[in-house]
């Protein structure tokens, strides 16, 4: 008879849902030396991480520098792959430094549990932000551990496309919103374009073309949706432009379907996402 092959595992991590496959997985290496809980590491006088303030409201701003993401299972994890959005529980690890001091040596923090990640900068200047935020403070990221940089990459590449297409979308002169019965070929070609002219100011983002914005159409739709929740009543939503619109058809992505999805899990965490600074 027919001898059937027994068919190969695929295991998965229940928490970050990565094939539980050497070939496939990276492990978090431990701790920084001396790294302590987050709470102590904010609050030590001796770090000088606290900016005094008159607005009591104010979150506490903090640079991340040799960083890690990681699950309790020990697995190093992407940012930007969902897993954060739909509520599951990821931790990061690295040195604290002041908003101020980025050459400062820091203090080392272990086991900080991540709310939401975010991008900031859309003012037109040259840098996009990535965050990180905690139930107790945000962070601008600066670099990665060495363990972890590759896993940057796309991060840093999806950062500064969502910086492009909201500072292109928020541009009169580059908009001059679409006329109804123009092509929304030209509106896509027009933005493509666009990308090509634009220099990142980091090595690891090489040209930005169409491949680059289908690939991360899903990430960047919902940094737009968190962007257009907080922007004011008089700005132009940005979804509902003709980009967008294109973006989506073109990558199959459902604006309305993310919607639901961001505001389930926000409603199952009882928080509200920090708010995407421009």
């Amino acid at each position: 008879g027919i001898i059937k092959k027994p068919k190969p595992v695929t295991k998965r991590c229940k928490i970050c849902r990565q094939l539980e496959d050497e070939n496939f997985i990276n492990w978090y290496g431990g701790h920084p030396d001396g790294a302590e809980e987050e709470m102590g590491v904010l609050f030590n006088p001796s770090n000088e991480l606290i900016i005094q303030s008159d607005n009591y409201e104010d979150r506490l701003v903090v640079l991340l520098d040799s960083f890690d993401v990681y699950c309790d299972e020990g697995h190093l994890v992407p940012l930007n792959t969902g897993l954060i959005d739909t509520g599951a529980q990821l931790k990061f690890s690295g040195i604290l430094k002041p908003l101020l001091n980025p050459d400062s040596d820091g203090a080392a923090v272990k086991d900080c549990n991540i709310l939401s990640w975010w991008h900031s900068g859309f003012d037109g200047g040259d840098q996009c932000i990535i965050g990180i935020s905690t139930d107790d403070a945000d962070y601008h990221l600066l670099k990665p551990s060495a363990n972890y940089a590759s896993y940057m990459r796309d991060v840093w590449e999806e950062g500064y496309l969502v910086k492009y297409v909201i500072e292109y979308l928020s541009n009169d002169n580059e908009t001059e919103e679409e006329s109804e019965d123009e092509e929304e070929e030209g509106v896509y070609e027009r933005f493509l374009n666009f990308l090509s002219q634009q220099k990142p100011p980091r090595e690891e983002i090489g040209e930005l073309t169409s491949e680059t914005v289908v690939k991360h159409a899903e990430s960047m739709i919902s940094q737009l949706i968190g962007y257009q929740e907080e922007a004011d009543e008089d700005e132009k939503n940005l979804l509902e432009t003709n980009l967008v619109k294109k973006i989506c058809e073109i990558s199959g992505v459902h604006v309305n379907q993310m919607k639901k999805a961001k505001n389930k899990v926000m409603e199952k965490k009882g928080k509200k996402v920090p708010k995407q600074e421009k």
